[in-house]
């Protein structure tokens, strides 16, 4: 039984894996999975739909400090995640018949939690029994290459960092919001809930600080002086050498100064210099880039890398890495690029 993170990823990784024309997609409802034949294993590829699990307090009561946790389906935890309900029941049924399991989500922390936690919960197994497929994109080629080598362990670093960022995530968000909701009910004596986090709370800050910063600012204008001179019919951009100039009596004197002058050279100097190569995007790269360009919003280039990725056109588009695997064939993907006009 291969698990993976999503129904496209899903149907990409059995189109792969499968080699006798077998593959079916078995629909339950409203969720499905695939099985096929590889040589003479039956397997079966369900999907996550995300994260499947969540945190919840064990204790009862709306006080803080809470501390203890546990996991728990995630429709237990949120109201709106009723759809998940039938992926874990039938994930759970199609694991009773399963004597083997492998993660195929995405190689990365979310991705192996989801897979440590369905492997555990919704499948009922030890996770020290799991297998690891690692790819960083969605094209047979690659797939099939981590099915052949794939890990006969999951990675568990990456999972107990996973863990530790939910836990710690739920204790600040939890705590510091019920700490502050309750402070003003009992001095204002209404209650409104006023949510902050591990992450929430400090950007909210850096916001408030940098619009401060922005109120209080006071421009204060200064002048530049650039020229354009002829020679040989070639036409020259010159730039004073004072970069500033912070008197408009000044600049202005500088410049009637310079009118109609003779401009003399005194040395010229050539040299060479290289330019590496840009390195691969990360994801804030790849958002940086898409604003400048196109005025693209940062969520707006994450779902459309997302799609991209998807679709098996680009590597896993959620990391901070600008390493190529040594995998990719470099040589293959240029080739294709060749083709297209610039």
């Amino acid at each position: 039984m291969i698990i993976s993170e999503k129904p496209t990823a899903a149907k990409r990784i059995a189109e792969a894996l499968n080699q006798q024309g077998s593959l079916s997609e078995v629909k339950k409802g409203r969720v499905s999975y695939y099985e096929f034949k590889r040589g003479k294993d039956t397997l079966v590829v369900a999907y996550a739909l995300g994260h499947l699990y969540d945190l919840r307090q064990t204790e009862k009561g709306w006080t803080y400090p809470r501390l203890e946790t546990e996991w728990v389906p995630k429709y237990e935890v949120v109201k709106k995640a009723k759809g998940i309900k039938p992926i874990i029941r039938l994930i759970k049924r199609l694991a009773e018949e399963a004597d083997e399991f492998v993660v195929a989500t995405d190689y990365d922390i979310e991705g192996s939690l989801i897979g440590y936690l369905t492997v555990k919960y919704a499948c009922g197994m030890d996770p020290a029994n799991a297998k690891r497929m690692i790819f960083s994109s969605l094209t047979a080629k690659d797939l099939e290459s981590a099915y052949e080598n794939m890990s006969l362990t999951l990675e568990f670093p990456l999972i107990e960092a996973g863990k530790v960022r939910h836990e710690v995530d739920w204790l600040y968000g939890i705590n510091l919001t019920r700490a502050l909701t309750l402070a003003i009910k009992s001095t204002a004596g209404w209650f409104k809930i006023v949510s902050t986090g591990r992450v929430q709370g400090p950007a909210l800050a850096f916001v408030a600080k940098r619009e401060q910063d922005i109120n209080l600012f006071v421009p204060v204008p200064f002048w530049t002086i650039k020229a354009m001179s002829d020679h040989e019919g070639v036409n020259i951009e010159l730039e004073y050498s004072r970069k500033r100039i912070d008197i408009k009596k000044e600049a202005d004197a500088i410049g009637s100064e310079l009118q109609e002058k003779q401009a003399h050279v005194d040395s010229i100097e050539k040299k060479k210099s290289t330019h590496r190569p840009p390195v691969p995007f990360n994801l804030s790269g790849l958002q940086a880039e898409s604003y400048r360009h196109f005025g693209f919003k940062p969520s707006r280039t994450l779902v459309l890398a997302q799609k991209l990725y998807l679709d098996a056109l680009i590597s896993y588009p959620r990391t901070s890495s600008q390493k190529i695997q040594t995998s990719l064939d470099v040589n293959e993907i240029l080739h294709g690029l060749s083709g297209f006009k610039q």
